[in-house]
């Protein structure tokens, strides 16, 4: 139980604790890979960047989870809680795995954002005001 403690909170240093230190630089320093930013542009990178983060998350579980079942030593407890670990991480793989290759059957054209889905149309009220 305690190494699902320190893990978690590993996690959340590392996932979160990098965006307020660096959180004044960052609106300073380009993003890798975009020349010209625009709204689509960053979401289709924070998009692609979640789901390398939820990957490697999920890998990351498994080895966990192997490296605990290999030093339970045979001991029941263990044993089923690094089975548990191992079964969370895979079931973690297939979900995100899952969920891009739902959306990219669907449409492929849902994994990239456009111009065009996120522009609002102009509404006018009345007439023109010429005078």
């Amino acid at each position: 139980m305690n190494l699902k403690k320190n893990f978690t909170f590993f996690s959340i240093v590392l996932l979160f604790g990098e965006s307020f230190i660096n959180k004044v630089s960052a609106a300073e320093v380009p993003l890798p890979g975009l020349a010209n930013p625009t709204l689509p542009k960053y979401i289709n990178y924070i998009f692609n960047l979640i789901l390398k983060v939820a990957v490697i998350s999920a890998v990351a579980v498994i080895v966990l989870g192997g490296l605990y079942y290999l030093f339970s030593l045979g001991r029941q407890k263990p044993t089923n809680e690094a089975k548990e670990w191992i079964k969370s991480g895979i079931f973690g793989l297939l979900i995100v795995l899952s969920s891009y290759l739902i959306l990219y059957t669907i449409n492929p054209e849902m994994l990239t954002f456009s111009e065009e889905l996120l522009s609002l149309p102009v509404i006018t009220f009345g007439g023109s005001s010429n005078n």
